[in-house]
């Protein structure tokens, strides 16, 4: 792996915000929905017509459908879309906006910042069940180790907490049950998260990445750089971490993270 740019695929309308990886494909959100990239000829050969929210959470992938975020200008429904005939089979209202969407534990799941909540949503009837409450501002979601995984966010201009406060909370999918943890990471920005069954990874600006031993709750690497804000994602052998304002993607090789 070379880290070389191979291709670039041209999505009409505005710049995309969000991907995922499934199905032997790309899934990138659109001005009306999400296209599908065949990697293999770097080429969009499906469009899949939703309603698409202004801003639009990572796309969740389960073993049978493609499911995202979609509402009129706010994302306040999920729809289920499915891979073998790239159609919407499924829209699933939840009663409130939402930010983020994860899926694991046969469930999806789906934060609101505005209504302080943790949704879980049954994939098979569509019933929408209020998780966790009163959270304080809940953005990015991430499933892994056992756990569903929140950041906690706090605008650039009313910082929530203090710094040293734990801005990761870790939430039993079963129970309900909630444990602070403490990452070490600028609760500034809205951040991201991807957790994996051995590490859970939190972006942040400042540290801009962190690994999270998830069975200790200890922090087992931290990494620097230019603060910025972005994602993070974990294939190919590797971390992948976007830099927004610096219009760059960095490649980090997880041994090097050990």
């Amino acid at each position: 792996m070379t880290g070389e740019e191979q291709a670039r695929v041209p999505i009409a309308g505005r710049f995309c915000q969000t991907m995922a990886a499934g199905f032997d494909a790309l899934w990138a959100c659109v001005d009306d929905g999400m296209v599908r990239i065949d990697p293999a000829s770097n080429s969009v050969v499906a469009h899949v017509a939703f309603d698409a929210p202004r801003v639009a959470g990572r796309p969740a992938i389960s073993p049978e459908a493609v499911w995202s975020l979609a509402g009129d200008i706010v994302a306040d429904s999920v729809v289920r879309i499915d891979p073998a005939s790239n159609a919407v089979t499924a829209t699933l209202p939840l009663g409130h906006s939402v930010e983020s969407l994860a899926f694991g534990f046969d469930a999806l799941w789906a934060t609101s910042a505005a209504d302080g909540l943790l949704l879980r949503i049954d994939p098979a009837t569509g019933a929408v069940t209020e998780h966790l409450a009163g959270l304080p501002t809940p953005s990015g979601v991430a499933t892994g180790a056992g756990s569903v995984w929140l950041f906690r966010y706090a605008s650039n201009d009313e910082p929530q907490y203090a710094p040293g406060d734990p801005v990761m909370l870790r939430v039993d999918p079963a129970s309900a049950e909630t444990t602070l943890v403490d990452v070490g990471v600028n609760p500034q920005g809205y951040g991201d998260i991807w957790a994996t069954d051995d590490a859970v990874w939190v972006r942040g600006i400042d540290p801009v990445l962190v690994r999270l031993d998830p069975e200790s709750g200890a922090i087992a690497w931290t990494g620097v750089g230019n603060e910025a804000h972005g994602s993070v994602g974990v294939t190919f052998g590797a971390v992948w971490v976007t830099n927004v304002e610096f219009q760059t993607v960095w490649r980090i090789d997880l041994d090097q993270t050990d």
